[in-house]
């Protein structure tokens, strides 16, 4: 409302005026805004001589200025949003990975188990020379694995030390049925479970289409491909009946937290709480840091609960969380204490 004020204040007295968006979809944003409220954007030409009205370029440009001898209003990003687009966008896409294990890690094969890679080797053999990757087994044991056949190798993710196999032994095989059983069993837990979550009813969200866009053009980056699509599926259960039932899964930086933020919002326009809790304290500061910065030119109260808050401040935040003063609450496991 202050920037329309603004702007049809400016042309009443006759001055020209230049939005610089910083991207093409808060471009595009801004002008179906301004068309709204019958400021038609018009086009800057190739020279500002004959330019009137009010343009919207793409362009990033962090913060304008005013020529009030030339009566010219220019508008950067950084005026417009909370926080200006970079130049350079984060393009990163899910599925470039690969863990291949190296030398000294633990590796499993799918037919002989648990071994250490101790290296790689160029053998000769009746078929020419080749690499091979060497593993260690029980007893002395050593396996070469061609590096073509890499596939047949993964590394091991267990926490704790494992215990190697033994070539030729039955123990890995054992290890194998147990597993197929367990997951047998749990598949046919699973479907009973997902059967009886069928029948139950979630909460509708309301749609808040025109919010929601607004929320996202004022992130800082552009979206990769993977990130807009969690978030239409995410946002997709919300707005259904559907009892959510989602794990987002990225490694570091690909935009898990904006997706769960955006999730966040919707349930606050919707005039209910959202909590975001972290594995440990310092991930909690950093999201609340993040959450704050994000959301707080939207007027959404964030607080976060975790060791590093005194009784006096865990106080309050309980008591203003219980009021409904605080609309995201985020922190570690605390926030299942009584």
């Amino acid at each position: 409302p202050d920037l329309i004020a603004d702007l049809k204040a400016w042309r009443q007295t006759g001055y020209r005026v230049i939005l610089y968006a910083g991207t093409s979809e808060r471009a595009a944003k801004l002008k179906e805004t301004l068309t709204e409220e019958y400021l038609t954007p018009a086009e800057t030409g190739p020279s500002l001589v004959s330019f009137a009205g009010i343009a919207v370029c793409e362009d990033a440009l962090p913060h304008g200025f005013i020529l009030h001898e030339c009566k010219l209003a220019v508008l950067g990003a950084g005026d417009l949003f909370p926080r200006s687009a970079p130049a350079r966008r984060l393009k990163k896409k899910r599925g470039d990975l690969f863990f291949a294990p190296e030398i000294g890690d633990y590796a499993v094969h799918e037919t002989y188990g648990v071994g250490r890679v101790t290296g790689i080797q160029r053998i000769e053999t009746t078929d020419g020379t080749k690499e091979y990757v060497s593993l260690a087994y029980k007893d002395g044991d050593v396996l070469h694995v061609p590096v073509e056949q890499m596939d047949v190798l993964s590394k091991y993710m267990g926490g704790d030390t494992p215990t190697l196999s033994k070539i030729g032994g039955g123990e890995f095989e054992r290890v194998k049925a147990r597993v197929r059983a367990s997951l047998k069993k749990l598949a046919f837990d699973l479907k009973a479970l997902y059967a009886e979550r069928k029948e139950k009813k979630g909460y509708v969200f309301p749609d808040y289409f025109e919010e929601m866009d607004e929320f996202r053009a004022a992130f800082p980056y552009e979206d990769t491909p993977d990130q807009a699509a969690s978030t239409e599926e995410v946002l997709a259960d919300m707005r259904s009946d559907k009892v959510m039932d989602r794990l987002l899964c990225g490694d570091v930086g690909f935009g898990k937290t904006e997706v769960a933020l955006r999730a966040a919002y919707l349930c606050i326009l919707a005039g209910r709480q959202a909590a975001l809790m972290c594995p440990s304290t310092v991930l909690s500061e950093q999201h609340y840091t993040t959450a704050t910065q994000r959301m707080g030119e939207f007027g959404v109260c964030v607080a976060c609960l975790n060791r590093f808050r005194t009784e006096k401040e865990t106080a309050d935040i309980l008591s203003k969380l219980a009021k409904g003063d605080i609309d995201l609450i985020i922190g570690t496991h605390h926030l299942l204490s009584s």
